[in-house]
């Protein structure tokens, strides 16, 4: 069984949210908060902000606090996955994007209801959880999601919220 942890950021700029776009296999793409794969050595944190300078160009002060966690199961896919995102403090720099992994296409700010139209196509696990961030921003404390994925190609799986 594979795992893989990741962290993600929501960063925020005068009402607005940063999302970036993410090219997948087969010409698919989907729009998700900055952030991915804590290498090997990696604290979390450190991952973090790599990630952010890699996808979006910006550098994050500090990262204020865990807003959420996501924990994936996909056995027939033989992963999972558990995902941390925070949110960021003060952030400087210009949109430029430098992915080594070249996933990420463009990275954007957006609007509550941008975002909602944007990450439609996203993934449940990434799409509900800073939904819900992005439409009722909770003052303190960590929220936790657990889906499982039955299936193996994206076009069909089934993706169920398991808390």
């Amino acid at each position: 069984m594979k795992r893989w942890q990741v962290a993600g950021g929501v960063l925020e700029n005068r009402g607005r949210v940063l999302l970036v776009e993410n090219q997948r296999r087969g010409g698919a793409s989907d729009w998700s908060p900055p952030g991915g794969v804590v290498d090997p050595g990696e604290t979390l944190l450190s991952a973090l902000s790599r990630e952010v300078i890699e996808e979006t160009g910006l550098t994050v002060s500090v990262w204020e606090r865990r807003l959420y966690c996501v924990t994936v199961e996909a056995p027939d896919m033989e992963w999972t996955m558990s995902a941390d995102i925070h949110l960021a403090g003060p952030h400087s720099g210009e949109i430029a994007i430098d992915d080594p992994d070249q996933i990420v296409t463009q990275a954007r700010w957006v609007d509550s209801a941008e975002s909602a139209q944007l990450m439609r196509a996203s993934p449940l696990w990434l799409r509900e959880p800073f939904s819900a961030w992005v439409d009722n921003p909770w003052a303190a404390g960590t929220r936790s999601f657990r889906y499982r994925v039955i299936g193996t190609d994206r076009s069909s799986y089934q993706v169920t919220r398991i808390d």
